[in-house]
């Protein structure tokens, strides 16, 4: 983030941090859900890069012409497949 401008940079740094704190709590719910020993999954994150994902800030325009515009029709994220354990979104509508 240190290519990124002042304050934003550390707003993204500080969100950063937090989806790490949130990703060891889910896990060590899926560990318990699992019925596996504490730390098996976290410690197969630990032994890597030592993080846990990616933060990727994605905005589309609108166009004011809602579902089935031009736009709406030809925005968005195509298929793809995520790479992390799992996938956090904020999302702001319904959809």
């Amino acid at each position: 983030a240190a290519e990124l401008a002042p304050p934003f940079a550390a707003v993204l740094d500080d969100c950063y941090a937090r989806q790490d704190a949130v990703a060891r709590v889910l896990l060590a719910g899926f560990e318990r859900a699992l019925s596996v020993p504490p730390r098996t999954l976290l410690q197969m994150f630990e032994d890597g890069a030592g993080d846990f994902g990616t933060i990727r800030l994605l905005h589309y325009p609108g166009d004011g012409g809602g579902a089935g515009s031009a736009l709406a029709d030809t925005t968005g994220i195509g298929p793809h497949t995520d790479f992390e354990c799992f996938t956090l979104m904020h999302q702001n509508a319904p959809g």
